[in-house]
């Protein structure tokens, strides 16, 4: 009897350190990604346009939509991979792959709030935009993985 104890013991433990482990390869892998976008994109800019690699780079700094877009498509891609290699917990594991972003995010909402912002027009803001579609790219990615 005290085998199975054990080994259910051992089983849990094993699954968290899998949660944790596959989560912080998600955050490694999603941050590696957004590198890799933002040196790149204005690179292909620069071919598609023939203009100079300094006003490739402002393009792409300046287009809120396009960073919104690509920033939850990684967050997506890594909350999936994250979901895939934990096997269990997809959205626990997806909201962990990203913690830093929603803390960041949430924290910065709230202490403006706490500044004595109005809550509507936080709420409607860009940030405010961008926690939702953080979370909603995290939980979704978290399940398909």
């Amino acid at each position: 009897m005290g085998g199975k104890q054990t080994y259910k013991k051992i089983e849990s433990q094993v699954s968290a350190l899998r949660i944790l482990g596959a989560a912080f390869f998600g955050f490694l892998l999603g941050s590696i990604i957004r590198g890799i976008v933002n040196f790149t994109v204005p690179a292909v800019l620069t071919r598609i346009k023939n203009i100079r690699i300094e006003d490739a780079h402002n393009i792409y700094n300046s287009s809120i939509l396009t960073n919104i877009l690509l920033g939850a498509v990684i967050v997506f891609f890594a909350a999936a991979v994250a979901g895939f290699l934990a096997k269990r917990n997809g959205i626990l594991v997806g909201i962990l792959t990203n913690i830093i972003p929603i803390l960041f995010l949430f924290g910065a909402l709230a202490y403006t709030i706490f500044l004595g912002a109005n809550p509507l027009s936080v709420a409607l803001s860009y940030a405010c935009f961008q926690f939702v579609l953080l979370i909603l790219a995290s939980v979704f990615g978290g399940l398909y993985g």
